[in-house]
């Protein structure tokens, strides 16, 4: 029973991440021909293809270290860039490849894991299997196949929180440690971990202190990760926390203001000549509202607050550029979505949907018109 279940997990994730895949070179492949067809001169993301965006970033320090970038550089965080020079070493890619080839691994990797952690937290087999789909299909997952940390993180993080929910606190810790030398969002894992620690405290049995460790290392873990960058940062810079200040740049994240005046100016924005990155923000918004509204009616309390935290904070910038990738690399919200498409009809519609939307997305943010 449990090989049969495994061979039809990775059925579903080798599809998912196939088709996916395929969509998004195709659409660039299409973004290339319709600009070459109309002699527009290329945009550099169209140039670029996988490696575009913040891709080549990662790439450049992948290849040369936080010396070959500029100071901007040191906002992406050190664990895609090792693993895609690690595997520059060890095989016959270079850097650039490298970096690719991780990413696209890590993804094919979270997809296994996203559906056994589905599985588990709903006891239904279609949830895990929708929630694959929704994972590799949603409009912003056309990072998955670029040079982006999101699949590194998500794998990360769907590891450290499937470990938690089911009370491994040790096999948390290098997945928690990782997740917080992916993205700094890592750091976030520490409040639901807390709380599934709370949850837990009157079913640990035998000694006080053995049985507090577990806990308290896994809570700890992504916050070390993220502590362990910024000190070797501050070496560097003088400033422990630089590669965060970077992010609060105006041409970047901005300042934080609060989420209710971050959706509003979306909203106006739609009468800017920035219309369609703004309504883009404002239907996300209203997304990751509903998605929210979802988890506290059906999901644990530890899901539920992640999903919040991460919410709160990327709605608070000024800027919401990227905000789609966010709430992507938010796994409460792919559970979530998953729970939302319960139906036969509302699962073919949505992916229907989010099909589109990933063709969409990787079309504008290949020319240009959209940051991810």
């Amino acid at each position: 029973m449990t090989l049969a279940r495994d061979l039809r997990s990775g059925r579903h994730a080798i599809e998912a991440w196939v088709v996916s895949r395929a969509l998004v070179v195709g659409a660039l492949a299409v973004s290339r021909h319709v600009v070459d067809h109309v002699g527009a001169v290329r945009p550099e993301q169209l140039a670029q293809g996988l490696r575009a965006w913040d891709a080549a970033f990662y790439i450049d320090i992948a290849r040369s270290g936080y010396d070959g970038v500029a100071e901007e550089g040191l906002r992406f965080f050190p664990l895609l860039p090792l693993l895609g020079r690690f595997a520059a070493w060890i095989t016959p890619f270079d850097a650039t490849a490298g970096v690719i080839v991780v990413a696209n691994l890590a993804s094919l990797a979270f997809f296994l894991r996203l559906y056994g952690f589905v599985r588990r937290e709903t006891g239904r087999a279609r949830d895990a299997v929708r929630a694959v789909w929704i994972a590799a299909l949603a409009p912003p997952a056309f990072v998955l196949v670029m040079g982006y940390a999101e699949s590194l993180f998500l794998l990360c993080s769907v590891s450290a929180i499937d470990n938690v929910r089911r009370r491994h606190w040790w096999r948390a810790v290098p997945w928690a440690a990782a997740a917080g030398l992916a993205r700094p969002t890592g750091v976030l894992l520490a409040i639901p971990f807390v709380i599934e620690a709370w949850q837990t405290r009157r079913d640990r049995a035998g000694d006080a202190t053995r049985a507090h460790l577990g806990p308290i290392a896994a809570i700890a873990a992504a916050p070390i990760g993220l502590l362990s960058f910024l000190l070797w940062a501050r070496d560097r810079t003088g400033s422990l926390l630089e590669p965060l200040r970077i992010h609060t740049r105006s041409t970047l994240r901005g300042g934080s203001i609060d989420p209710f005046s971050s959706v509003w100016h979306a909203l106006q924005d739609l009468r800017s000549p920035d219309r369609i990155g703004s309504g883009l923000h404002f239907v996300t918004a209203i997304v990751i509202v509903a998605l929210l509204v979802v988890l506290w009616r059906r999901a644990p309390r530890s899901l539920f607050a992640y999903g919040l935290a991460s919410a709160v904070l990327a709605l608070s910038a000024e800027n919401l550029d990227s905000l789609e990738r966010y709430a992507l690399a938010t796994v409460p919200f792919i559970l979530a979505g998953a729970l939302v498409l319960h139906s036969d009809t509302r699962e073919r519609t949505g992916l229907v949907i989010a099909g589109s939307g990933i063709v969409g997305m990787s079309f504008l943010a290949f020319t240009g018109a959209l940051v991810p």
